[in-house]
């Protein structure tokens, strides 16, 4: 009998981000009851398509909204009971709304992350996902909203500054300055992100990023048990 309880489509700009939310649905749900799909970007893609999805890819599979369909139907899916949930992925970076960002500042991070992480998330169910399709599977799309780059999610693990690393304006070159060995590619980032399955790691880097509680936050309800 198998143990998979949850199989994630995951839908991100690029596959280092779908490597770094693998690790972290594994430390939340356990390893070994978890599958994944990786919708977008294509593992069989090139290799620029699939490191470098961006915004636009995101945008345009909520769009199409076919494979999410899919997904959903489970077409694909070697565990029929498995409960499937979709995970969209964005950095905001690469936010390409017109719309005026709150100011940054070392007392309003908190908020910022909050007002950040709600725009883009009403954005997406107002304007990308095709009329009311996507509402009856409202239960099962989450959003890993990240402020500004993934980096920032995995920051903490590496640096000894105790601080919310949502604060880095530039949390990429930051890793890169602080892991020498450093290549933007899936395993690597695999590796450097792999100690996020453990629990307890996992909720200690989220206490040094606050856009990364908040998608934590936001799984912990389906995995509160029903009355």
């Amino acid at each position: 009998m198998s143990l998979i309880k949850w199989q994630f489509g995951l839908i991100a700009e690029g596959t280092t981000d779908q490597a770094v939310l693998k690790n972290i649905l594994k430390g939340l749900f356990g390893k070994d009851e978890t599958d994944f799909l990786a919708i977008r970007p294509d593992p069989d893609a090139t290799e620029k398509a699939r490191t470098h999805g961006g915004w636009e890819s995101v945008k345009r599979e909520c769009e199409e909204w076919e494979d999410i369909q899919i997904f959903f139907e489970g077409v694909y899916s070697n565990y029929p009971e498995a409960q499937k949930i979709l995970i969209i992925h964005l950095d905001t970076a690469e936010d390409s709304l017109q719309w005026k960002r709150p100011f940054k500042s070392k007392d309003n991070i908190q908020e910022y992350c909050k007002i950040c992480r709600e725009k883009i998330i009403g954005n997406i169910e107002t304007t990308w996902y095709p009329d009311t399709k996507w509402e009856q599977y409202k239960f099962q799309l989450f959003y890993a909203i990240c402020i500004e780059e993934t980096e920032a999610w995995i920051l903490p693990l590496y640096e000894n500054e105790n601080k919310n690393t949502a604060h880095s304006a530039k949390p990429k070159e930051k890793l890169k300055r602080l892991l020498k060995d450093y290549k933007e590619d899936t395993i690597y980032y695999d590796k450097i992100s792999k100690i996020l399955r453990q629990k307890k790691e996992l909720e200690k880097c989220a206490k040094y990023n606050h856009s990364l509680e908040l998608f934590l936050n936001s799984l912990y309800q389906i995995l509160m048990p029903q009355d």
